[in-house]
């Protein structure tokens, strides 16, 4: 093992001290140590190995967020970014979303605060529970409207705001900050958006500044030959 040399085919057992107990064990004593085994050392036993299962019990559950009785209707909730890549501009959840229904094996139906179907069905193990009775349920939006994208922003730090447009509205258009938005993901498809035209704009830029530099080289090779006499 491990580039070793193995062990010659022979019998080591000339070579190896082992002492046996000349002390025998009659029935009586022998009965006597299982019985104090059983009495003491079998009960600490099973006692640790059931708390330490309770404690792992306890974890799991917390971890997979399983609970014994269903979400109500109605129970605001989150959901975890589990179908996109882990990539810096996406959050961790997403939402908020309302329980509507459940189907035949106990996942979850959500419907957003303008009455829309999330994209898919969902477990529990992949919702984060904001609230089990919120105030502000499916039925009671009725004024609320979707954000279409964000076009533009002014301001820095706590001051920024960002100019909105809406779904189903195309000539309003809205300053917003950033506290008034249901989620970041909007936010974050605007700036990678941004980051992408910029950098769209430097690679023009420096292709232009190329094609400047290669036509004045050339003009300079064309009024040498002009010159020479």
């Amino acid at each position: 093992m491990f580039n070793r040399e193995a062990n010659d085919l022979k019998d080591y057992t000339s070579t190896m001290n082992i002492e046996f107990s000349e002390n025998s064990m009659d029935t009586d004593e022998l009965r006597k140590n299982i019985e104090r085994f059983n009495a003491y050392t079998l009960p600490e036993i099973k006692e640790q190995i059931l708390a330490t299962q309770k404690k792992d019990n306890a974890y799991f559950v917390k971890k997979h967020n399983i609970r014994k009785e269903q979400l109500p209707i109605g129970t605001k909730v989150m959901i975890k970014n589990v179908d996109e890549k882990k990539a810096k501009p996406n959050e961790n959840f997403k939402g908020p979303y309302f329980v509507s229904g459940y189907t035949e094996h106990g996942s979850y139906i959500l419907k957003n605060k303008i009455n829309q179907d999330a994209p898919r069905n969902y477990p529990i193990d992949q919702l984060k529970i904001i609230d089990v009775n919120p105030t502000d349920s499916v039925e009671e939006e009725k004024d609320t409207y979707e954000v279409d994208r964000i076009i533009d922003h002014r301001g820095r730090g706590a001051n920024i705001e960002y100019l909105t447009t809406w779904v189903g509205y195309p000539d309003e258009q809205t300053w917003l900050k950033p506290t008034d938005f249901d989620s970041n993901t909007v936010i974050n498809e605007y700036w990678t958006r941004r980051r992408k035209e910029s950098k769209k704009q430097k690679e023009a830029a420096n292709t232009s500044q190329m094609k400047r530099r290669s036509t004045n080289r050339h003009n300079d090779k064309k009024s040498k030959k002009f010159k020479r006499t």
